[in-house]
């Protein structure tokens, strides 16, 4: 029979005479000081806006640019909020652009602001690492908020983790 136990950020799986597997992939964030470079940006057919960070920590910090190209909308974003964004893309070193069409109508429906997460993959497909279960998922989730002229007034940006099924 097999035991799980979950430990803070340490995971093992002991199954009868197997020898125990810790996570060695989930130290440290991908991404500190998650910020926008210069808030909305006009760009043909709507605007964009470019997040940049300082290097992650620990396992993080070994992260490469390919890494953060993989980055996309989470599949759980509403279709109104995909519909406005059509890409998101690594655009240099430490940073994503996400373009946006024409936000007024989306803004003029939702009390001036727009919420939306990016996914980033499991680490173990980028850097030496293991951990049991399921692929983890890296997220940054992003809230803009809008003053009454629909122009941005705040953003905040912050990572989380979503440990994969055991």
């Amino acid at each position: 029979m097999c035991q799980v136990a979950v430990l803070a950020a340490l995971t093992t799986l002991a199954c009868g005479g197997d020898e125990p597997r810790s996570d060695s992939c989930s130290a440290g964030e991908n991404m500190t000081n998650p910020r926008l470079v210069a808030g909305l940006e006009p760009a043909p057919g709507g605007s964009l806006m470019r997040i940049t960070w300082d290097r992650g920590t620990d396992l993080g910090a070994e992260l490469s640019s390919d890494y953060f190209a993989q980055a996309q909308l989470a599949g759980e974003t509403a279709e109104e909020v995909r519909a406005l964004i059509p890409s998101v893309t690594l655009t240099g070193e430490r940073e994503l652009t996400v373009r946006f069409r024409t936000l007024g109508p989306y803004l003029e429906n939702h009390q001036n602001a727009l919420d939306f997460t990016l996914v980033f993959p499991d680490r173990r497909k980028f850097v030496s690492c293991e951990h049991a279960g399921m692929d983890d998922a890296y997220m940054l989730k992003v809230h803009l908020q809008f003053d009454a002229q629909k122009q941005l007034e705040r953003a905040e940006l912050a990572e989380h983790v979503s440990f994969g099924d055991l």
